[in-house]
Order: structure tokens, then C-alpha cells, then sequence
């Protein structure tokens, strides 16, 4: 920043204010005349500084009173700085499942903000007033929370100069202990054999008192804590089941500060067996190579099982394939393009296996090559090509004879005498020159002696049928008088090919 005073004799004291509080930072520079003095300031601002008043006084002191002022109020642009808490007379340690609660974003921007955004464990929260999530203006409400809303919160601030993300805010929410999904609920043992449940709850604060039950028939009965062991969150009890009566149902309860769960968590001890045979069996894909087998399961018997798929060739009566799978989602490969197979699928544990489903099937067979008889193709081929030339000639017939109409007109409007039709043998429709190929066209009739050209007295254009265009020659003559002879030369002015087939209409015009 740069001030510069004017006028003063001698050179005058210029010192540099922020509000109240002096800056020494700065240097002075006097012109050569001494009449102008320019006093520089370096400094960098903050967010703080924002709205103070940057000023430059410049005082003589020699004279009294004469001090002058200059300044301007500093508006300094920032990302915004943003502070998250929770909404007041809010505990985070006391926030229980199905309680309201609020956050309140705190921001100091210049310019001001375009947009809040919230975050949820690194995830966009948006709002949706159904779910409970309400955004409005710079507060986040979550409605009757539940133990999914614990997590990390914060929000984040835009404006022109970026983005300003605050502080996470970790919301705790405390519950009574629930059971943990997922667990095995059925316990298969044999007698005198140790069985062993183990009970896996969620809770915050975590449980650390367990208590159990067992179950059957006739009777209920609290198991002693000589039976089991616990710690923060899970209790394991073993006993060995000796007669009939001890395999039942076994129920665990847990307590936490924030009291004891409402429904237990509950185990079946069973006799271990073997699994039940697999239901429902079916091929969901199949290939030249592969195939997929989808199944319903049995009960386990209890204890663990796995699924088994063998796979065998009717033909050679053979093992061709076995997989297995923790799910009865089975997929065989490398099985050959239109095997016939048969299917054997089954459960298996410790106890023993499950009866076998079987499947009946075949593989997809390779694409087939289509071939056909060459010649009979090629036949057809040239038939097609034949009859589209013969088409063609008679449209060219057609058309020259349209020309020759119109020339008979003119001439009898003349006087000239009318064509005069001579037989000529000169000129052959023939097939000689085919090569006998059974796949184009059998060599089997030749056309000779076919009278197909007309003289034309005073008319200089002719249309001729010629099996080689090659023996009509070209050169310069006289008009023709008269039917014209074998002798005569044509030059040729156009032909057109018959397909395949060397049978050409030549238009040309008698020298």
C-alpha cells in the first residue's frame, strides 16, 4: 500500500493504522525536490482483518495541527471458515434411539456462501422429510434417530473463492442391545458331544452381563454362569447333551447401561444328521461348454454343509466333472458341444450326504456348417443372371424397335420405300464359344442360321444379336442401299452383356 503526502517542510512523519493498532512495517521515499513523500506498507491480511479500517496519517512536526488522514476499510475474500455443533441443551453422550436431534453449521465467508452441503461418514446427506432428514438453511435435523444415524457428521461451505469444510462431529446414539444379523440359529450335535452357542448382540454402551435359558418340552431352566463365558458384546456357553431331553432351545439375554435387550437371541440344538436332499433343481445357463445348476437347499442336519455336483457321460459311462460350493449355485466347464450328460446333485456335511437330485441333459450342439451342392449354386446363379440379360434384351428391343418406328415413320413421310427383310446367315446366334461347364449352362443346343438381321434401306442405324462382338468390325462406308449383304461392315455403338454369358446386343449403325 502506498501513501503520498505533498507540500511539507520539511519532509513529514507518515505512520500507517489498522483501526487502532500502528504498523511499523513500511518505508519512506522523498522526492529530489522535496516537496512529495511516499511512505510504502507491506502486509498481508487475513480473515480477521476483514472490515478494519487501513489508514495513512501524515503529520509536520514543526507545525502543530497539522496532521492529514487518508484510509479505507479493508474487504478481504476468503473460502469461507465453518464450525459444526450440535443444536444446544443437546448431549452427545445421552442421545438415545428415537430422540431428535440438530446441527448447526457455523460459517464466516466472504463473499457470502452459495450452498451448505452435509456429509454422513464421508457420504452426501440430502434431504428427505419421509425418512426424517431435514436440511434448512445452515441446520441439519435428523427426526427420531436410530443407531444407523451414528456416525461421523460435517458440512461443507461454497463460495466464489472454494470450498470450507468443518470439523467432524462423531454423534454418538446409545440402545439397549439388539442381536447381531447374521448368525447361525441352528446348532446340530451329537450326543455326548460338546456343543458350543455362541451369542453375538450390538450395543452401545456394550453389554458386558449375559444371562441364559434353555428350553424343551418339559421344561425350563436357567443355565449357571459355570456354562459359559462373556465379554463386551458376546457370551459363549458349551454343554453336552447326554439324552433326548438335552437338545432343546437355548435363550441369551444381554444388559447394558441402557438396559436389558427386549427379545433374546435364540438358538436351536438339534442332533446332528445329514443335510436334506436339494429342492427345486434347474439349469439356469448352458452352453457348448458349460452349464449352471440352481437349487434350493435342505435343512443342514445342523452342522455345515457343502453342495457336490458330479457330472457324468451317458455314452462312456463316466465321470466327467465334480465341483462343489458353499452355495447351490453350482457351474461346470470344459464339457463338450453336444454331450449327453447326466446330472447328480447332493448336500454333504460331517454326518454324511444327502439323497441325489438328478438332471437329464446335453450340452448345446456347435453351430452347424451349412454347405450346399457348388454346381446346383452356381446353376442357379447363372439362371438369375440369364433371365435378368433376357430381360434386359428385350427392354433394348423394345427400345430400338421404338427407334426404328419412329425412323419408318419418317421415311414414309419422305416417300422412301419400305424394309425389305433378307435372310442372312453371317451373323449366328450361337454357343459354340461356351466352355461345356455343367455349373453355368450344359452345352446342350446351339442356335445356328437364325435370321435376326434386317436389312435397312437408307437407314444407317441396325440392332443386331452377335455371339462375339469382336467379328464386328469397325470402319467408315457409304450408306447402304438395299438389304444389306454378308459382306457389310458395322461399327459398333454400344452391346450389353446376358449375365453370365458371352450372348451380347450390339447397337451399331452400318457404315
Amino acid at each position: 500500500m502506498a501513501c503520498e503526502v505533498v507540500g511539507s517542510r520539511p519532509p513529514p512523519i507518515i505512520t500507517w493504522w489498522k483501526d487502532n493498532v500502528e504498523l511499523r512495517n513500511s518505508k519512506d521515499k522523498t522526492s529530489t525536490d522535496g516537496n512529495t513523500t511516499t511512505s510504502t506498507l507491506v502486509f498481508v491480511p487475513s480473515t480477521d482483518d476483514a472490515g478494519k479500517h487501513l489508514s495513512c496519517k501524515a503529520q509536520n512536526s514543526l507545525i502543530s495541527g497539522s496532521k492529514l488522514e487518508d484510509g479505507m476499510d479493508l474487504d478481504i475474500h476468503h473460502i469461507p471458515q465453518v464450525t459444526l455443533e450440535l443444536g444446544r441443551n443437546i448431549n452427545n453422550t445421552t442421545i438415545r434411539e428415537g430422540m431428535d436431534v440438530y446441527f448447526e453449521c457455523n460459517i464466516k465467508a466472504n463473499p457470502w456462501i452459495s450452498r451448505v452441503t452435509w456429509k454422513h461418514d464421508g457420504a452426501t446427506v440430502l434431504n428427505n422429510p419421509t425418512k426424517g432428514i431435514i436440511l434448512a438453511n445452515q441446520s441439519l435435523v435428523l427426526q427420531s434417530i436410530g443407531r444407523t444415524r451414528a456416525g461421523k457428521y460435517s458440512c461443507v461451505a461454497t463460495n466464489s473463492e472454494g470450498d470450507g469444510e468443518s470439523n467432524q462431529l462423531h454423534l454418538e446414539v446409545v440402545y439397549v442391545p439388539v442381536c447381531r444379523p447374521g448368525q447361525e440359529h441352528t446348532i446340530g450335535v451329537g450326543k455326548a458331544e460338546l456343543a458350543k452357542i455362541i451369542c453375538r448382540i450390538e450395543a452401545n454402551p456394550p453389554a458386558k452381563d449375559f444371562v441364559w435359558r434353555f428350553n424343551n418340552s418339559g421344561e425350563s431352566v436357567e443355565i449357571t454362569g459355570s456354562h459359559f463365558t462373556s465379554e463386551p458384546n458376546l457370551s459363549v456357553v458349551t454343554y453336552t447333551p447326554l439324552t433326548e431331553q438335552d437338545f432343546g432351545t437355548v435363550l441369551c439375554w444381554a444388559k447394558n447401561s441402557m438396559g436389558m435387550m427386549k427379545k433374546p437371541c435364540v438358538y436351536h440344538v438339534v442332533p446332528a444328521g445329514k443335510p436334506e436332499s436339494l429342492n427345486n433343481c434347474s439349469l439356469v445357463n448352458q452352453s457348448e461348454s458349460y452349464l449352471v445348476v440352481e437349487c434350493s437347499e435342505g435343512f443342514d442336519g445342523g452342522v455345515h454343509q457343502q453342495f457336490v455336483m458330479e457330472v457324468y457321460e451317458i455314452s462312456k459311462q463316466r465321470l466327467v466333472a465334480n465341483v462343489s460350493s458353499s452355495s447351490p449355485h453350482l457351474t461346470v466347464t470344459g464339457l463338450q458341444p453336444g454331450q449327453e450328460i447326466q446330472i447328480a446333485i447332493y448336500a454333504i456335511n460331517s454326518r454324511g450326504r444327502s439323497d441325489f437330485t438328478t438332471i437329464h441333459t446335453q450340452t448345446l450342439k456347435s453351430p452347424e456348417k451349412r454347405t450346399a451342392d457348388v454346381p446346383l449354386m452356381l446353376d442357379k446363379i447363372h439362371l438369375i443372371a440369364v433371365l435378368s440379360g433376357i430381360l434386359l434384351g428385350l427392354v433394348l428391343v423394345t427400345a430400338c424397335a421404338v427407334v426404328a418406328l419412329k425412323f419408318r415413320r419418317r421415311r414414309e413421310h419422305k416417300g422412301v420405300n419400305n424394309f425389305h427383310d433378307a435372310k442372312h446367315d453371317s451373323i449366328r446366334l450361337s454357343t459354340e464359344s461356351l466352355e461345356n461347364n455343367p455349373d453355368i449352362i450344359p452345352n446342350a443346343t446351339e442356335f445356328q442360321d437364325s435370321t435376326i438381321k434386317r436389312g435397312i434401306n437408307q437407314i444407317k442405324q441396325v440392332v443386331i444379336l452377335e455371339h462375339d462382338p469382336s467379328e464386328a468390325k469397325i470402319h467408315q462406308r457409304g450408306e447402304v442401299k438395299g438389304n444389306i449383304k454378308d459382306d457389310d461392315i458395322y461399327e459398333i455403338m454400344e452391346y450389353m452383356m446376358f449375365g453370365s454369358c458371352d450372348m451380347r446386343f450390339i447397337m451399331g449403325y452400318a457404315g
